[in-house]
């Protein structure tokens, strides 16, 4: 606009060429990088949960002797995001000179410009060609203007989502004390995650009175992660209700510590000492009460005669420790916890058969005041509930105690009897 005031037609010419650079190069970077940027970062995603994968199973690739095809595995897309990183490299590069060149070019035109259009006036022609040379910096921000809206492909779905957020407070459920617990209730419960047309949980309606134990079975897939989810407050039905002592989950939310224990198949332990790690159930108990948790799961023979005892350190997620003994240290965390509802997430599903069993024998054993939700693929352990339910399709397809069950339901009779080897 300055310029154009002098002379509108040179105006109109830099108007062009600083437009090249603000509107067609960011368009261009859209139309011809914008794909591969968005194609980089899907293979990348699929890779990391392959690799993820691969890396949890190494033990499997190594014992049946397919190391090479495990690395072969990992080749191909490696090879495909460097493919598409030269191909993005190559283009920055290009865009980024054609920028400087008609960055260049805009300031050369306007010093010469200036010095013909102020010949008369040494101070003018002074003014306008020290703008021109400020115009100098300014060429990285438009650079990486391009950069950035070449990008947005890659993030559109985050903006989208930033841009629905609801710019209001959450609403804050009002928190309820509970009393003694009564009972934990599932009131036709059905849950369905945005976006999703199937319902993963359809309709389930359960009672459990203290000290009640209940297992949870059924394939991958059918429900068991979510229905443990809802009852921890972690999601919200989609309609029905659940209820602790008949208040809603949702109200208890301040309490859940002091609620519900949760032991899953991979316990974290800190790189710290036992008596520290055991002590996270509880931070005010004292050392006695830690070292009777640990007795309790048969652990103090082990701890006791270690060089450093209870201040032995585990080393980083626990390594220090077999995958059975972390498991009861995490059960020793859980008493001192002392909550009335226990979650059993798999926590035996990396242990060899007996190991499994003599853990099971423990943790029923100890928390046989306890409310337990346990959560299996298999029935090894099962004649220590006092009901089974099969998850399958988002509802229950069996239930009963494990007594009825085995008398009545053939299915349950070939499942009981294929997981002991018949």
């Amino acid at each position: 606009i300055g310029i154009g005031y002098f002379n509108w037609a040179f105006g109109l010419l830099m108007l062009v060429l600083l437009g090249v650079i603000v509107l067609v190069m960011p368009l261009l970077s859209v139309a011809v990088n914008g794909r591969r940027e968005f194609q980089a970062r899907q293979v990348q995603r699929t890779f990391y949960t392959q690799l993820t994968d691969a890396v949890l199973g190494l033990g499997d690739w190594l014992i049946s002797g397919r190391r090479h095809d495990f690395l072969a595995q990992q080749d191909a897309p490696i090879d495909e995001i460097a493919k598409l990183r030269r191909a993005d490299h190559h283009f920055q590069w290009w865009r980024n000179f054609a920028i400087q060149f008609i960055f260049g070019a805009a300031v050369i035109l306007l010093v010469w410009w200036a010095g013909v259009m102020f010949t008369h006036n040494q101070a003018e022609a002074n003014w306008v060609a020290a703008f021109g040379l400020a115009l100098f910096p300014t060429v990285e921000p438009f650079a990486d203007m391009s950069q950035g809206v070449s990008e947005w492909p890659v993030y559109q779905d985050s903006i989208k989502r930033v841009n629905a957020l609801d710019e209001n407070e959450p609403e804050q459920v009002a928190q309820t004390t509970i009393g003694d617990l009564t009972e934990l209730k599932l009131d036709h419960v059905k849950f369905t995650y945005p976006g999703a047309a199937r319902e993963v949980i359809d309709d389930l309606s359960l009672t459990l009175h203290p000290g009640e134990k209940l297992a949870l079975l059924g394939p991958s897939g059918t429900g068991k992660s979510t229905l443990l989810k809802l009852m921890l407050g972690d999601e919200t039905p989609t309609s029905g209700q659940i209820t602790l002592n008949g208040e809603p989950i949702a109200r208890l939310q301040d309490q859940r510590a002091q609620l519900f224990g949760v032991l899953d198949q991979q316990p974290y332990l800190f790189n710290t000492t036992v008596m520290n790690n055991v002590r996270l159930g509880n931070l005010n108990a004292s050392d006695e009460k830690v070292m009777a948790a640990v007795k309790a799961v048969e652990l103090d023979d082990l701890i006791t005669r270690l060089p450093a005892g209870y201040q032995t350190q585990v080393q980083e997620a626990g390594s220090r420790f077999s995958g059975g003994e972390r498991q009861r240290l995490s059960l020793a965390r859980i008493l001192l916890q002392d909550a009335p509802i226990i979650i059993l997430d798999e926590p035996t599903v990396s242990l060899d058969p007996i190991t499994e069993q003599h853990l099971l024998d423990t943790v029923f054993d100890v928390l046989h005041d306890k409310t337990i939700i346990w959560v299996t693929h298999h029935l090894a352990g099962i004649n220590h509930v006092d009901q089974v339910r099969f998850i399958e399709d988002g509802h229950f397809d069996m239930q009963g105690t494990p007594a009825e069950l085995y008398r009545d339901n053939p299915r349950f009779q070939s499942l009981y009897n294929l997981d002991r080897g018949r």
